[in-house]
């Protein structure tokens, strides 16, 4: 069994004792560990994305909350008031969706705030906005850290790839073959995104692949910490 399915089945016990006859204790235990040792979002991403369907529905929110956000910029530059009527009434329902999800949302909003933190020095660190660019474009610089950051996360918390739904294969006329859609990873590669330039979409992508990272270096600590209790 892989270490998430042993720290979700802890989160779901209804039995937290830590004795001779009761270990859903463990995996909470490992996963805090690994997080002190590590140093990074471990624990916070097994618990958002392998927590329910609710948490992902709040992570697209955020993502299409962006995307209006940009078409309302772009509306008030061309000074289009019916559009601009629209993204408000969209923000709206969209502020009310997110209201609704109840305490399930804390741990997603504490998750996107860190990350959120995390890619913006990133982008800082790697000059995703080049020295020379600033003076003309340097203002901008915040606005594209965050939709980088939301739609990474959303993706990754929603990444199983549609056309297999995550098998990584596909049933030909005699054997199974790979998923040419994903080639057999089982994940959906982050292709064009509404709202986002082709270097936007780019950054989101690296982004998601390193959120895969941190959650497989906090998944072996964690195992590993587990195995030796």
């Amino acid at each position: 069994m892989a270490f998430a399915d042993k720290y979700i089945g802890a989160l779901a016990a209804s039995n937290l004792l830590d004795d001779g006859r009761h270990h859903q204790a463990g995996p909470l235990k490992a996963a805090a560990l690994a997080d002190r040792s590590t140093r990074n979002l471990g624990a916070l991403l097994h618990r958002v994305k392998y927590g329910g369907t609710v948490i992902q529905k709040l992570a697209k929110a955020v993502a299409e909350r962006a995307r209006v956000e940009k078409t309302l910029a772009d509306a008030v530059r061309k000074k289009d008031e019916q559009k601009q009527a629209d993204c408000r009434q969209a923000l709206e329902a969209n502020d009310a969706a997110c209201a609704t999800a109840g305490s399930e949302a804390a741990a997603f909003r504490a998750l996107l705030v860190d990350w959120c933190e995390i890619v913006a020095k990133k982008g800082r660190d790697r000059n995703w906005i080049k020295p020379a660019d600033w003076p003309k474009i340097g203002h901008l610089a915040p606005a594209m850290y965050r939709r980088v950051a939301e739609h990474s996360l959303a993706h990754y918390l929603d990444d199983v790839c549609k056309t297999c739904s995550g098998t990584g294969s596909m049933e030909g006329r005699a054997t199974l073959r790979a998923c040419s859609a994903c080639s057999g990873s089982r994940r959906a590669a982050v292709t064009s995104i509404a709202g986002l330039s082709d270097y936007e979409v780019r950054l989101v992508g690296q982004m998601v692949d390193e959120l895969h990272a941190l959650e497989m270096s906090h998944a072996g600590l964690a195992g590993a910490l587990l195995r030796r209790d």
